[in-house]
């Protein structure tokens, strides 16, 4: 009997135990399921490297399919890599509850693929499985690893259908390691990134002539070049044939708009940016450098420019500038402890390192009155700029921005000497003078009077367009309301966004304004008295 009683013991506490690890790992899927995959890691062949952001982009592609499932678009390897491949700050950056993580192995014209269903709160693999195939079965691999992540997220769901690509696996090859080497070239700018993306692209057209994104990337090549070199004709006339070749093949192509949209940035015309800026970000909804373009286009009002940064921040969650975006339009607008809060929660909780992102950090907490906690961020942004792993700005005019904010605040707050200093040189350029535009509230708020002025006539003398509905809604302006210079820098804004309003009704009316703007255009209309 003792025997029997003890084997019934430990039978109990074995029971109880792989009831315990049972629940503890057990497979349980969110009712609502949000799903990202992560880039790949790669093993195997030297020439690679490409694979990682491959995979999570066919595969992403490929799960679409299931309609129950939000399947968002994947970060870059560049993207991932900034927030040191944390896993968790991709979660939280995707607001996702499903986590997709692969490794994919080249050997020779082998591929292994191994993928991984992650929970993000307790990183728990809830399954996993591998899959073998050849450079030529590429495709099929994929649509194998998708059909065994909806097995298990959604098993009453339709079977997936096979991914159709003209051209094959070998055109999706090439396309998705010519993006992967235009992210690396925008990122670093190593003309042997330009030259490996431009070769991979021009492959893809070669195997599908169709692909108009592949044109529109070459084009951006050329355009990522002319930011860097100035007005180069040569490469401009570059990035015009690319366009059109991609228009072309297809007169709805977000991605060449958005790229012509930054050539008419660099030429000057304000016109044609705005046109094409809006052309961009209606057919191409998913691309979110192209609605952070139109927030950049959107100058005349700065509700419109926080609704398209902010529709750029959820369109791609890593591309931080979106949210840093997001925070400057709120700042503009007054509403300071929003803009903190926005700029805490979708930028320095993801990434801690973003120069760019502290830099707003601290001037934000200065127009707060913390000037206390500014200045630490000042001294280890002075200190450790230059450290491997500090993100900062990519592109020159990120740059420059980033350059003379830092001109603008110091440990004490705003320099106000050196902001009318910056302001009154004439060689002094727009972005330098639109910079400065910023510091106009915090001057105003402050009795600076006649600064707020200088800074405000400087802007109207070299062109700069001053957000109407800032002018007129913002409090901390109010001290400036009873002084008469005030009155024709208000209209002259006005008339700017009359023309900004007119533009908008007719792009609306040929069906390429995004829907996103229509309630702010129609909330902006009613603030402004319209």
């Amino acid at each position: 009997m003792k025997k029997t009683g003890t084997f019934a013991v430990v039978a109990a506490v074995l029971i109880s135990a792989g009831v315990w690890y049972w629940y503890q790992h057990r497979i349980s899927i969110p009712a609502s399921p949000i799903m990202v995959v992560l880039p790949a890691k790669v093993s195997g062949n030297a020439d690679a490297a490409f694979l990682a952001d491959a995979v999570s982009n066919t595969l992403s592609t490929q799960l679409e399919g299931i309609s129950t499932i939000d399947v968002k678009a994947p970060p870059t390897s560049t993207e991932f890599e900034q927030i040191a491949a944390n896993a968790k700050r991709a979660s939280l950056a995707y607001e996702a509850n499903l986590m997709v993580a692969s490794g994919i192995t080249s050997d020779g014209d082998r591929l292994r693929l191994e993928v991984q269903l992650l929970d993000p709160a307790t990183e728990n693999v809830l399954w996993r499985d591998a899959y073998e195939g050849s450079r030529s079965q590429y495709l099929e691999t994929i649509q194998r690893a998708a059909e065994g992540l909806r097995r298990v997220v959604r098993s009453s769901s339709p079977a997936l259908a096979a991914l159709e690509v003209t051209g094959g696996p070998e055109a999706e090859l090439a396309f998705r390691e010519g993006e992967f080497y235009l992210d690396q070239f925008n990122s670093h700018r190593n003309l042997s990134d330009f030259d490996a993306s431009f070769k991979a692209l021009g492959r893809s057209l070669e195997l599908n002539p169709n692909l108009a994104n592949a044109a529109a990337d070459i084009a951006r090549l050329y355009a990522i070049r002319v930011e860097e070199q100035g007005q180069d004709s040569s490469m401009i006339s570059e990035v015009q044939k690319w366009t059109k070749r991609a228009l072309d093949v297809d007169p709805h192509c977000g991605r060449a708009y958005f790229v012509l949209a930054s050539i008419d940035s660099s030429a000057g015309d304000s016109a044609g940016r705005l046109t094409n800026a809006l052309r961009g970000a209606t057919y191409a909804p998913d691309y979110a450098p192209a609605h952070l373009m139109l927030a950049a286009t959107l100058r005349g009002s700065s509700t419109l420019g926080l609704a398209a940064s902010r529709q750029a921040r959820q369109t791609e969650p890593l591309f931080l500038y979106a949210p840093v975006a997001e925070a400057g339009y709120l700042h503009q607008l007054g509403r300071t402890s929003e803009a903190f809060a926005m700029l805490d929660r979708h930028v320095l909780s993801i990434d801690p390192r973003m120069s760019y992102g502290r830099l707003i950090e601290a001037s934000l907490m200065i127009e707060l009155g913390w000037l206390d906690r500014a200045e630490p961020i000042f001294k280890a942004l002075d200190e450790h700029a230059s450290e491997p792993g500090a993100m900062t700005p990519m592109s020159p005019e990120m740059r420059q921005r980033f350059a003379i904010t830092q001109r603008e605040f110091g440990i004490r707050g705003l320099d106000v000497a050196r902001v009318v200093e910056m302001v009154n040189n004439p060689k002094a350029t727009p972005l330098e003078v639109m910079v400065a535009l910023e510091a106009v509230p915090t001057l105003a708020n402050s009795g600076q009077i006649e600064d707020s002025f200088q800074v405000l006539q400087r802007a109207v003398q070299t062109n700069v367009v001053i957000p109407y509905d800032w002018l007129k809604l913002d409090r901390r302006l109010d001290r400036l309301r009873k002084d008469g210079r005030l009155g024709p820098i208000i209209n002259r804004s006005r008339d700017q966004f009359d023309q900004l309003i007119r533009s908008l009704d007719e792009a609306k009316s040929r069906g390429e304004v995004p829907e996103y703007l229509l309630q702010p255009i129609a909330d902006v209309r009613s603030q402004v008295g319209m």
